[in-house]
Formats: structure tokens, sequence, C-alpha cells
């Protein structure tokens, strides 16, 4: 086992059980732990929410009927759901990236990220620092100097946005059987949906148009700035993309 500044890192695999319940007694060191399916395997299968670990001695009281699921500590638990979405397609999007992009792809871990947050760059846990770190770490640029990072107030917000309207009519159909266009045409005076702009000096971007020229214009994050403003009083930014940026 060699110790780093990355922690333990031993050469093998632990294996260690997905979820745990609090224990029913005071711990000791050296506990033999056991995991403990809530309903059968066969009824709740393996799935996290089904386990809990238990040591040797409550494993054996519960299945000797001495104490129940009730006496355990309840503990509110997160969701793993993404954990074992990202568990089982990991393998499947390395392998698109490796093929898909130009640049060399690799894997990282969280506990390699958290270390070179708190250790070398010495950055407050946020989404923003966890990507520099993921880039700086025991994988990424791996320079030996990093000056002081200064840290910003505005962060970038980006969000993918759809151009087309996959429902080509109307929902209700008009006397004689006519179904009226669901879509608008590709530019109405000159913009596109979700162009960026400038309405009153702010930037925002249109969510909706109208062939009389007024337009609905909103932030990045869905607040309206307004429902019904003219196109006139609209300076373009920046053209449409498959994100918006912010």
């Amino acid at each position: 086992m060699v110790t780093t500044m990355y922690g333990n890192t031993c050469f093998g695999e632990m294996i260690t059980p997905v979820s745990a319940a609090e224990h029913t007694q005071p711990r000791k060191k050296e506990v033999r732990l056991h995991v403990h399916h809530l309903e059968s395997r066969k009824v709740g299968g393996d799935a996290p929410d089904n386990q809990v670990t238990l040591c040797e001695s409550c494993h054996e009281k519960l299945h000797k009927g001495l104490i129940t699921a009730k006496d355990f500590k309840k503990r509110k638990r997160r969701s793993t759901r993404d954990a074992t979405f990202m568990g089982i397609m990991r393998k499947t999007l390395m392998q698109m990236l490796c093929s898909e992009l130009p640049i060399p792809v690799v894997k990282t871990r969280g506990y390699i990220t958290k270390a070179t947050r708190e250790k070398l760059l010495v950055l407050p846990k946020s989404h923003t620092n966890d990507a520099l770190a993921i880039a700086q770490g025991k994988r990424g640029f791996n320079v030996g100097y990093l000056p002081e990072i200064a840290q910003i107030d505005k962060i970038c917000t980006i969000r993918p946005v759809r151009h087309h309207n996959r429902q080509l009519h109307k929902a209700a159909i008009l006397t004689g059987g006519i179904r009226k266009s669901n879509q608008a045409e590709k530019y109405v005076f000159g913009y596109r949906l979700f162009d960026k702009v400038q309405f009153n000096g702010q930037d925002c971007f249109i969510w909706g148009r109208r062939t009389s020229g007024y337009f609905a214009v909103k932030t990045i994050d869905g607040k309206v700035i307004h429902n019904s403003a003219s196109f006139k009083k609209l300076n373009l930014v920046e053209r449409a993309s498959n994100y918006l940026i912010a």
C-alpha cells in the first residue's frame, strides 16, 4: 500500500457494501460487516435501497428474530440513482468519448479531485472548483506550481435548448377539417428562437415570437424580462446555437 496526497492507494479492489444502516449497538474495531437484504433477493434484488450493512452479531440476531428492521436507527438517504446510472454507463461513455474526441480522454476518481482541490489548489467546495481540480489533478495538466487563483463572482451558465417544435400541427381541428400549423417561420423580423439580444440594456434570450413583431424575452433561467417586447427595441448580441450561454 502506497500513501500519497491522494490517500492510500491499494493495488487491488476493495468491495464494500453499497448502503448502510446505523448499528444497533456500540461499534467495535475490526468488526466484520454483513450485507442484509430487507426483502428477499428474489423479490427485491440487489438494489442499493434493498440492502443494509450490519455487524455479524446484529445480522445473526435479525435472522433469529431477536431484533427487527424497526430497531435500526433511521437516517435519511440520498437517492443513488445517478451514481447507479453512471456506474452502468461509464464504460460506454468512455468508449464514445475516446472514439469521437480528437483529444486524449482519461477517467479520474472523486478522492483525487477532492485532494487536488483541498491540498494543491486550496479552494472551497463548488462545481466550478471541482472542474478546475479535475483538469489540474493527478491525471490533468500535472503542473508543479500554481499561482494563487482568484475566485470570481460571476459563473457562466450553459443550458441546452431545442430549435424545432416537433408537433407539426395544432391539436384542435378547425371547421372543415383544417389543421393549423404549429410551427413558426425560421426567422421572424430577422430573429430566431433563442437568439441572445439586449433589451433596455439587459442581456436576455428570445423565448417566444409573434408575427406581429412582439417577442417574449427571458433570462437563461427563465425569468421573464418582458412578455411583449417590440423587435424594434431589441439589439442582436449573438445568434442562437444548441446552447444558451450567460
